[in-house]
């Protein structure tokens, strides 16, 4: 009787002791997962805010673009130039810089005269050369 009283405290023991660890398994869990989410909702709202403040950046340069070409498109103006040809100097030399600065190209200056004729030959079209001077 006594061993069987013992056993089923035993039991009842390692019984308690089991639901202990599966409780303190279960709240560790819980625990782990509440914080994942919680880092994952934080990282979301900082790509968010990196997002929206990238947004606010780029709009802030474009329109303190805009203002830059309205300003010398005035001052231009003012002078008696035109404005359009000017800003797309501008652009045709950025446009430049940019392909100058890639490794292996090289860049060929030839006489305005020659550049149709000689654009045409590297394009392998058949051109006839326009009639020199007659003299």
């Amino acid at each position: 009787m006594e061993k069987k009283k013992n056993a089923d405290l035993k039991n009842k023991e390692v019984l308690i002791k089991a639901k202990a660890e599966k409780q303190t398994a279960v709240i560790n869990a819980e625990g782990r997962r509440d914080e994942m989410i919680k880092n994952s909702e934080g990282e979301a709202q900082a790509v968010r805010s990196r997002a929206r403040g990238d947004a606010k950046a780029i709009l802030n340069q474009a329109r303190a673009e805009a203002d830059s070409i309205k300003e010398i498109a005035r001052a231009i103006r003012r002078s008696g130039e035109n404005p359009v040809k000017y800003l797309l100097a501008l652009k045709y030399i950025d446009a430049l810089r940019m392909i100058v600065s890639r490794p292996g190209t090289t860049i060929k200056v030839v006489p305005k005269e020659t550049a149709f004729l000689q654009a045409s030959q590297a394009l392998g079209l058949n051109t006839i050369a326009p009639p020199g001077p007659r003299g």
